[in-house]
Protein backbone atom coordinates (compact mmCIF):
# COMPACT_ATOMS: atom_id res chain seq x y z
CA UNK A 1 0.00 0.00 0.00
CA UNK A 2 1.03 3.46 -1.19
CA UNK A 3 1.75 5.68 1.52
CA UNK A 4 0.51 9.03 0.04
CA UNK A 5 -2.77 8.67 -2.38
CA UNK A 6 -2.30 10.62 -5.39
CA UNK A 7 -6.22 12.03 -6.03
CA UNK A 8 -4.64 14.33 -9.09
CA UNK A 9 -1.13 15.83 -10.19
CA UNK A 10 -1.15 19.68 -10.12
CA UNK A 11 0.99 21.59 -12.35
CA UNK A 12 2.38 23.62 -10.47
CA UNK A 13 6.34 25.80 -10.67
CA UNK A 14 8.40 25.05 -7.80
CA UNK A 15 5.07 26.23 -5.05
CA UNK A 16 5.85 26.69 -1.07
CA UNK A 17 4.53 24.56 1.28
CA UNK A 18 2.49 25.55 4.46
CA UNK A 19 1.85 22.65 6.76
CA UNK A 20 -0.34 21.82 10.04
CA UNK A 21 -0.80 19.03 12.14
CA UNK A 22 -3.14 18.53 14.84
CA UNK A 23 -2.80 17.23 18.15
CA UNK A 24 0.57 18.15 20.70
CA UNK A 25 1.61 20.93 18.44
CA UNK A 26 -1.71 22.36 17.98
CA UNK A 27 -2.15 24.44 21.35
CA UNK A 28 -4.61 27.30 20.79
CA UNK A 29 -5.43 25.66 17.50
CA UNK A 30 -3.24 27.86 16.01
CA UNK A 31 -2.08 25.15 13.71
CA UNK A 32 -5.27 24.05 12.29
CA UNK A 33 -6.63 27.47 12.18
CA UNK A 34 -4.49 28.98 10.38
CA UNK A 35 -4.39 25.97 7.95
CA UNK A 36 -8.16 25.99 7.55
CA UNK A 37 -8.33 29.48 6.97
CA UNK A 38 -5.42 29.20 4.18
CA UNK A 39 -7.64 26.68 2.70
CA UNK A 40 -10.58 28.50 2.39
CA UNK A 41 -8.84 31.43 1.68
CA UNK A 42 -7.16 30.55 -1.56
CA UNK A 43 -9.83 27.85 -2.42
CA UNK A 44 -7.37 25.15 -2.09
CA UNK A 45 -8.27 21.95 -4.06
CA UNK A 46 -7.74 18.77 -2.30
CA UNK A 47 -4.62 16.72 -4.21
CA UNK A 48 -3.28 14.06 -2.55
CA UNK A 49 -3.65 11.95 0.94
CA UNK A 50 -1.41 10.16 3.14
CA UNK A 51 -2.74 6.86 4.17
CA UNK A 52 -3.10 7.30 7.71
CA UNK A 53 -3.63 3.45 8.63
CA UNK A 54 0.32 3.11 8.12
CA UNK A 55 1.00 6.24 10.79
CA UNK A 56 -2.51 5.64 13.55
CA UNK A 57 -4.00 3.64 15.52
CA UNK A 58 -7.50 2.77 14.93
CA UNK A 59 -8.37 1.89 19.11
CA UNK A 60 -6.68 5.31 20.17
CA UNK A 61 -7.62 7.88 17.16
CA UNK A 62 -10.66 5.91 15.92
CA UNK A 63 -12.09 7.48 12.73
CA UNK A 64 -16.09 9.25 13.37
CA UNK A 65 -19.06 7.48 11.77
CA UNK A 66 -22.41 9.50 10.86
CA UNK A 67 -25.39 6.98 10.72
CA UNK A 68 -29.64 8.68 10.75
CA UNK A 69 -32.12 6.14 10.57
CA UNK A 70 -30.23 3.20 10.92
CA UNK A 71 -28.05 3.75 7.54
CA UNK A 72 -23.89 4.64 7.47
CA UNK A 73 -23.82 7.70 5.81
CA UNK A 74 -20.88 9.03 6.16
CA UNK A 75 -17.39 7.36 7.47
CA UNK A 76 -14.89 9.99 8.50
CA UNK A 77 -11.39 8.84 8.70
CA UNK A 78 -8.50 10.99 10.50
CA UNK A 79 -7.50 13.87 7.77
CA UNK A 80 -3.98 14.01 6.04
CA UNK A 81 -4.49 15.83 2.97
CA UNK A 82 -2.74 17.84 0.76
CA UNK A 83 -4.11 21.26 -1.12
CA UNK A 84 -2.90 23.52 -3.90
CA UNK A 85 -3.57 27.06 -5.34
CA UNK A 86 -1.95 27.98 -8.65
CA UNK A 87 -1.63 31.45 -7.60
CA UNK A 88 1.20 33.70 -7.25
CA UNK A 89 3.42 31.99 -5.83
CA UNK A 90 1.87 28.73 -5.82
CA UNK A 91 1.41 27.03 -2.77
CA UNK A 92 0.64 23.16 -1.30
CA UNK A 93 -1.32 23.17 1.72
CA UNK A 94 -1.07 20.32 4.18
CA UNK A 95 -3.31 19.51 7.39
CA UNK A 96 -3.07 16.56 9.03
CA UNK A 97 -2.67 14.47 12.85
CA UNK A 98 0.60 14.48 14.26
CA UNK A 99 1.03 10.39 13.46
CA UNK A 100 1.43 7.97 16.71
CA UNK A 101 4.09 5.82 15.23
CA UNK A 102 6.22 5.54 12.26
CA UNK A 103 7.21 9.15 12.26
CA UNK A 104 10.61 8.56 10.17
CA UNK A 105 8.86 6.60 7.84
CA UNK A 106 6.14 9.71 7.28
CA UNK A 107 8.53 11.94 6.87
CA UNK A 108 10.43 10.27 4.14
CA UNK A 109 6.79 9.97 2.25
CA UNK A 110 6.03 13.94 3.09
CA UNK A 111 9.44 14.66 1.53
CA UNK A 112 9.27 12.58 -1.12
CA UNK A 113 6.26 14.33 -2.48
CA UNK A 114 7.63 17.34 -1.86
CA UNK A 115 10.88 16.57 -4.07
CA UNK A 116 8.58 15.19 -6.61
CA UNK A 117 6.99 18.52 -6.89
CA UNK A 118 10.12 20.54 -6.68
CA UNK A 119 8.86 22.58 -3.32
CA UNK A 120 10.72 25.43 -2.72
CA UNK A 121 10.49 25.77 0.94
CA UNK A 122 8.27 24.35 3.56
CA UNK A 123 6.70 26.52 6.72
CA UNK A 124 5.39 24.08 9.32
CA UNK A 125 2.89 25.91 12.03
CA UNK A 126 2.42 25.32 15.32
CA UNK A 127 0.84 26.84 18.80
CA UNK A 128 2.45 26.71 22.06
CA UNK A 129 0.75 27.62 25.43
CA UNK A 130 2.56 30.81 27.32
CA UNK A 131 2.20 33.15 30.19
CA UNK A 132 0.76 35.71 27.49
CA UNK A 133 -1.85 38.50 27.32
CA UNK A 134 -4.58 37.57 24.65
CA UNK A 135 -4.57 41.81 24.06
CA UNK A 136 -0.88 42.15 23.58
CA UNK A 137 0.87 41.60 19.84
CA UNK A 138 1.32 37.96 19.86
CA UNK A 139 4.59 36.53 20.05
CA UNK A 140 5.97 33.95 17.17
CA UNK A 141 8.98 31.80 17.38
CA UNK A 142 10.72 30.54 14.71
CA UNK A 143 13.23 27.69 14.12
CA UNK A 144 15.22 26.85 10.81
CA UNK A 145 17.32 23.78 8.98
CA UNK A 146 19.72 26.50 7.69
CA UNK A 147 21.45 29.25 9.28
CA UNK A 148 20.57 32.08 6.17
CA UNK A 149 17.18 31.64 7.06
CA UNK A 150 17.86 32.80 10.60
CA UNK A 151 17.83 36.94 9.59
CA UNK A 152 14.86 37.24 7.29
CA UNK A 153 12.87 36.01 10.67
CA UNK A 154 14.44 38.89 12.65
CA UNK A 155 13.34 41.33 10.37
CA UNK A 156 10.25 40.23 10.90
CA UNK A 157 10.20 40.13 15.03
CA UNK A 158 10.37 36.52 15.09
CA UNK A 159 12.34 35.15 18.19
CA UNK A 160 15.25 32.55 17.88
CA UNK A 161 13.34 29.38 19.25
CA UNK A 162 15.49 28.12 22.79
CA UNK A 163 14.31 24.93 23.97
CA UNK A 164 15.40 21.59 25.10
CA UNK A 165 12.58 18.69 25.39
CA UNK A 166 9.73 16.24 23.65
CA UNK A 167 9.56 17.25 20.29
CA UNK A 168 6.84 17.37 17.43
CA UNK A 169 6.55 15.37 13.88
CA UNK A 170 7.73 19.61 12.77
CA UNK A 171 11.27 18.65 13.79
CA UNK A 172 11.42 15.09 12.49
CA UNK A 173 9.88 16.85 8.81
CA UNK A 174 12.48 19.77 9.34
CA UNK A 175 15.43 17.42 10.24
CA UNK A 176 14.92 15.34 7.13
CA UNK A 177 14.45 18.36 4.70
CA UNK A 178 17.36 19.78 6.04
CA UNK A 179 19.48 16.20 4.63
CA UNK A 180 17.37 16.91 1.23
CA UNK A 181 18.53 20.47 0.92
CA UNK A 182 15.10 22.10 1.70
CA UNK A 183 14.70 24.87 3.13
CA UNK A 184 12.64 24.90 5.93
CA UNK A 185 10.92 27.22 8.24
CA UNK A 186 8.81 26.23 11.43
CA UNK A 187 6.68 29.08 13.07
CA UNK A 188 4.93 28.82 16.40
CA UNK A 189 2.53 31.02 17.93
CA UNK A 190 2.40 31.85 21.59
CA UNK A 191 -1.67 31.61 22.66
CA UNK A 192 -2.46 32.75 26.40
CA UNK A 193 -2.93 29.93 28.86
CA UNK A 194 -6.52 30.73 30.14
CA UNK A 195 -7.98 30.45 26.89
CA UNK A 196 -8.59 27.38 25.90
CA UNK A 197 -9.96 27.96 22.18
CA UNK A 198 -8.30 28.93 18.87
CA UNK A 199 -7.30 32.48 19.74
CA UNK A 200 -7.77 34.60 16.22
CA UNK A 201 -5.01 37.19 16.84
CA UNK A 202 -2.26 34.84 17.05
CA UNK A 203 -3.58 33.18 13.75
CA UNK A 204 -3.15 36.48 12.46
CA UNK A 205 0.25 37.56 13.53
CA UNK A 206 1.38 33.57 11.89
CA UNK A 207 -0.07 34.71 8.51
CA UNK A 208 1.27 38.23 8.62
CA UNK A 209 4.70 36.39 8.88
CA UNK A 210 4.26 33.89 6.07
CA UNK A 211 2.69 36.40 3.72
CA UNK A 212 5.50 38.83 4.31
CA UNK A 213 7.86 36.25 3.34
CA UNK A 214 6.07 34.73 0.44
CA UNK A 215 3.89 38.08 -0.94
CA UNK A 216 0.82 36.34 -1.08
CA UNK A 217 -0.91 39.69 -0.11
CA UNK A 218 -3.90 38.69 1.49
CA UNK A 219 -6.67 40.47 2.64
CA UNK A 220 -7.39 38.59 6.17
CA UNK A 221 -9.70 41.22 7.30
CA UNK A 222 -12.18 39.08 8.01
CA UNK A 223 -10.20 37.70 10.95
CA UNK A 224 -9.35 40.81 12.02
CA UNK A 225 -13.05 42.11 12.55
CA UNK A 226 -13.46 38.62 13.82
CA UNK A 227 -10.65 39.11 16.17
CA UNK A 228 -11.89 42.47 17.79
CA UNK A 229 -15.49 40.62 18.35
CA UNK A 230 -13.47 37.83 20.03
CA UNK A 231 -12.26 40.54 21.96
CA UNK A 232 -14.85 42.07 23.10
CA UNK A 233 -16.23 38.63 24.14
CA UNK A 234 -13.30 38.18 26.16
CA UNK A 235 -13.02 41.43 28.04
CA UNK A 236 -16.35 40.84 29.15
CA UNK A 237 -16.30 37.25 30.55
CA UNK A 238 -12.46 39.02 32.38
CA UNK A 239 -14.77 41.65 33.47
CA UNK A 240 -17.22 39.03 35.44
CA UNK A 241 -14.48 37.36 36.98
CA UNK A 242 -12.03 38.93 39.93
CA UNK A 243 -9.72 36.10 40.25
CA UNK A 244 -9.35 36.54 36.85
CA UNK A 245 -8.76 40.30 36.96
CA UNK A 246 -6.18 39.26 39.76
CA UNK A 247 -4.27 36.66 37.81
CA UNK A 248 -3.94 39.03 34.34
CA UNK A 249 -2.93 42.36 36.34
CA UNK A 250 -0.21 39.60 37.93
CA UNK A 251 1.14 38.87 34.42
CA UNK A 252 0.84 42.78 33.35
CA UNK A 253 3.09 43.99 36.37
CA UNK A 254 5.71 41.35 35.72
CA UNK A 255 9.01 42.59 33.09
CA UNK A 256 9.53 39.34 32.16
CA UNK A 257 5.84 37.30 32.18
CA UNK A 258 6.74 34.69 29.22
CA UNK A 259 7.37 31.16 30.20
CA UNK A 260 9.26 29.43 31.80
CA UNK A 261 9.85 32.46 34.64
CA UNK A 262 5.98 32.93 35.34
CA UNK A 263 5.92 32.03 38.99
CA UNK A 264 3.90 28.87 39.63
CA UNK A 265 1.31 30.74 41.48
CA UNK A 266 0.39 32.39 38.72
CA UNK A 267 -0.15 28.93 37.08
CA UNK A 268 -3.97 27.96 38.50
CA UNK A 269 -6.58 30.30 39.79
CA UNK A 270 -7.85 29.20 43.21
CA UNK A 271 -9.22 25.90 43.66
CA UNK A 272 -6.94 24.61 40.51
CA UNK A 273 -8.93 24.70 37.53
CA UNK A 274 -8.10 26.08 35.05
CA UNK A 275 -8.03 29.50 34.23
CA UNK A 276 -11.27 30.23 31.57
CA UNK A 277 -13.33 28.09 29.62
CA UNK A 278 -13.98 30.11 26.94
CA UNK A 279 -15.32 27.21 24.62
CA UNK A 280 -17.90 26.75 27.00
CA UNK A 281 -18.97 30.49 27.20
CA UNK A 282 -19.42 31.34 23.55
CA UNK A 283 -21.37 27.96 23.56
CA UNK A 284 -24.20 29.73 26.43
CA UNK A 285 -23.25 32.55 24.14
CA UNK A 286 -24.01 31.52 20.47
CA UNK A 287 -25.35 34.43 19.04
CA UNK A 288 -22.38 36.88 20.30
CA UNK A 289 -19.72 35.51 18.13
CA UNK A 290 -19.76 32.85 15.49
CA UNK A 291 -17.06 30.24 13.97
CA UNK A 292 -14.84 31.74 11.56
CA UNK A 293 -15.86 30.32 7.74
CA UNK A 294 -13.49 27.66 7.00
CA UNK A 295 -12.18 27.22 10.54
CA UNK A 296 -15.31 25.00 11.93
Amino acid sequence: MESIKILTRPDLQKPHLIAGFLGWPNAGEVSSGVLRYLIQKLSGRKFAEINWEEYFNACDHRPTAVVKDGLVVKVALPENSFYYSNGSPPLILFLGEEPQFRWRGYSAAFLNLCEELQVKTIFTVGGTLDYVLHSAQPKISGLVNHPKLILPLGQLAVHPAEYNGPMSIHTCIMEEAGKRNIPCISLWGHAPIYIQTGHVRVFISIIEVIDSILGLDLDYSDLESTCAELDRQIDQLIGENPKLQEYLNALKAQAGYLSPNAPKKYHKVKGGGKIIKLEEFLKRHPDKIGPVEGLD
